[in-house]
């Protein structure tokens, strides 16, 4: 879930997991996320695909964001995400100014991602730049050295597209696996079927997640899903399993 930008209290913001189901814009967008490290991990030939229970998507943990994307316990990425936030770079400023509440702590500076889900204006240009083309609005400089994350060709995703974008990339990803199954090359219902089958497994994890925050006073409770999982479903195997981290 996008936060509410009002609240500067990371503890707050935290708590967004209890309220969140795991089929909304963020679940998804931490999916996609993972799906294209599988893909560039199978594009690279890497031997870490032996070992894909050493990644993991660790959705809302009190050190990270919205979600980070780590392998044996150090953060590969961390990334926050903000739908239909606004298309200026001032709807931002919770996020990239001085006071932003961004924890880039842990994580490279060519690693800390933003992701949006419309078009943001003059993002990455300089004070005069901006000004310049953008004479009425307020430029806002971008301290913790954000990055918008990349969907293909540009630097958001629609609402409405990220079904679509996780079910091709569940495709492609089948299909470089199981080569030998050229006759049956997974079909797109079939790929959103089993895309339907992770977010299910996310849905499970944030509701222990809930339930777990009332029962442990005084400890967090914060999903993830390993890359290990996620290729299981891909590849329509039985074996299904998600677990929750336990932190204090």
């Amino acid at each position: 879930m996008a936060k509410d930008n009002s609240s500067n209290d990371k503890t707050t913001s935290r708590s967004a997991v209890a309220s969140w189901s795991g089929y909304n814009y963020q679940g998804k967008v931490g999916i996609y996320v993972a799906l294209k490290k599988i893909k560039e991990l199978i594009v690279e030939g890497s031997a870490a695909l032996n070992n894909l229970n050493d990644f993991l998507i660790e959705y809302e943990s009190p050190t990270g964001e919205d979600f980070d994307i780590k392998k044996d316990g150090k953060t590969l990425s961390r990334h926050q995400v903000k739908a239909t936030q606004g298309e200026t770079l001032c709807s931002y400023r919770t996020v990239i100014d001085k006071d932003s509440s961004f924890n880039i702590t842990g994580v490279d500076e060519d690693k800390r991602y933003l992701h949006v889900s419309e078009n943001v204006e003059g993002w990455g240009l300089s004070e005069e730049q901006y000004k310049s083309k953008y004479p009425r609005r307020t430029w806002v400089a971008n301290l913790k050295k954000i990055r918008l994350y990349p969907y293909d060709n540009r630097e958001y995703c629609p609402i409405g597209e990220i079904n679509g974008k996780c079910s091709q990339l569940i495709e492609e990803i089948f299909n470089k696996l199981n080569p030998q199954s050229s006759s049956h090359n997974l079909q797109s219902e079939e790929a959103e079927d089993r895309f339907w089958r992770i977010l299910e497994n996310l849905d499970d994890e944030i509701t222990k997640a809930h339930e777990s925050m009332g029962e442990n006073v005084g400890k967090r409770t914060y999903p993830t899903i390993r890359f290990q999982d996620i290729k299981d479903i891909i590849n329509g195997e039985d074996k299904i399993s998600t677990s929750i981290v336990t932190g204090k």
